[in-house]
């Protein structure tokens, strides 16, 4: 694993993966890549309506604004997550952080304390 882990630290995203990790980020390095990479090859892919929805309706809820990077990294964490009991905000917050939107996720993790306390 030594290997791949400094592979990694020679990627250009081994810097946003470190800030990630630093805002409490969960995902593994192979994990953050893949959700990078997965964001990159639907860029041009219209999000999924109704988890784009949900993803909107929470952020409004928070008064904050989702970039359509967060909104993508959403999407793919709600289908990875499949029967996972994770809830939604803490999907939207762990695509924050991977999107490195620092902001709004202190605000959104302010409006549901209950959830991330």
């Amino acid at each position: 694993m030594k290997q791949g882990s400094e592979a990694f630290q020679q990627n250009p995203n081994y810097e946003k993966y470190k800030a990630y990790k630093a805002l409490g980020g969960t995902v593994s390095q192979e994990g953050f890549q893949n959700i990078l990479n997965h964001v990159e090859s639907e860029r041009n892919t219209p999000p999924h309506f109704m988890r784009s929805e949900r993803a909107n309706d929470m952020a409004e809820a928070a008064g904050i604004t989702l970039s359509p990077e967060t909104v993508t990294i959403y999407g793919l964490l709600h289908d990875e997550s499949g029967a996972n009991d994770q809830s939604d905000q803490k999907l939207l917050a762990e695509a924050l952080r991977i999107s490195g939107d620092t902001h709004p996720l202190s605000t959104f993790i302010e409006k549901y304390p209950h959830i991330f306390n």
